[in-house]
């Protein structure tokens, strides 16, 4: 649910999270201690956390997460009214395995930044997918931490945007290497070569 938040810091746009279950409820608290560990990027690739709010009646268990508003879901770039700019919409649909359009780069490269700021804090997403986006204002902001563990993150290469991809084996880590190639990040390790030839007779 979007609403307004209004406190002695101000008035905030903001969305709550609601859960009505025992089983919603503990993966609203765990939501809540990993945007407590990931306090310094909050605002910067991850909403803004205001607190969570419960029920003190056992009978009518209740627990809500407020958070910031922070975009929509990237899925809406599809949408005429979505946040990102039109040629970035128009980019982002396209089907080719690599392009290069310079904002469409910068944003995929903005994605990427955000999961990696994430890793770095020893937070593995465990569950991220491009639906697990919001934008605003053309700035990707990372969600839905129900399936997040403490982990230290086995990247052991840098991330160029445009390069060759690496193996597997050779990047390390599962998460960001799936995420590079699902927003095609690098170039593909193997190109598709179709030769014509003409016999004179």
């Amino acid at each position: 649910m979007r609403g307004t938040l209004s406190s002695a810091r101000g008035t905030f746009d903001v969305v709550a999270k609601l859960a009505t279950s025992t089983s919603t409820i503990k993966a609203l608290k765990k939501e809540l201690s990993f945007y407590n560990k990931l306090d310094h990027l909050q605002g910067v690739c991850i909403p803004k956390c205001f607190g969570y709010f419960f029920s003190p009646c056992e009978d009518q268990a209740f627990g809500c997460l407020v958070l910031e508003y922070s975009g929509k879901p990237i899925r809406s770039i599809y949408d005429a009214q979505g946040d990102v700019p039109f040629a970035l919409r128009c980019a982002l649909s396209l089907k080719n395995r690599w392009c290069r359009d310079s904002q469409l780069r910068s944003f995929r490269a903005s994605i990427v930044n955000a999961i990696k700021r994430i890793h770095d804090a020893g937070v593995v997403h465990g569950g991220f997918g491009i639906f697990g986006v919001l934008v605003t204002n053309s700035k990707p902001f990372i969600i839905n931490f129900k399936n997040a563990t403490e982990k230290a993150c086995e990247r052991k290469l840098d991330i160029a945007n445009g390069a060759i991809a690496p193996t597997r084996e050779h990047f390390g880590c599962a998460e960001l290497y799936r995420l590079c190639v699902d927003l095609r990040v690098w170039k593909p390790r193997k190109l598709r070569l179709t030769i014509n030839y003409f016999r004179l007779v």
